[in-house]
């Protein structure tokens, strides 16, 4: 799920990001889930963590098991909705 991320951050913007979610989660400014912007990484805490793109209306793209790359709302989704851990603003 990190190496989506890193791969995204990269290609996009040319962005170079760490390989893991902890050290994505310390490369980047921290803000308050309020203050979200497309762009910005959502982290989750589930068995690890899993870091998402925020692309607007409550919505992330992110990595999962079963889905693959997938877009989740994540005020809504049953599963995620719940695992809010935070979030960062790389530049």
């Amino acid at each position: 799920t990190a190496g989506f991320v890193q791969y995204v951050y990269q290609k996009a913007a040319g962005i170079s990001l760490p390989r893991y979610a902890t050290s994505q989660y310390k490369a980047g400014t921290k803000i308050a889930k309020a203050d979200l912007k497309p762009g910005d990484i959502v982290f989750f805490q589930s068995t690890s963590l899993n870091p998402a793109i925020y692309i607007g209306n409550g919505q992330v793209v992110h990595v999962t098991l079963s889905n693959g790359v997938t877009i989740t709302n994540m005020n809504t989704s049953t599963y995620w909705k719940d695992k809010y851990a935070g979030s960062v603003r790389v530049q």
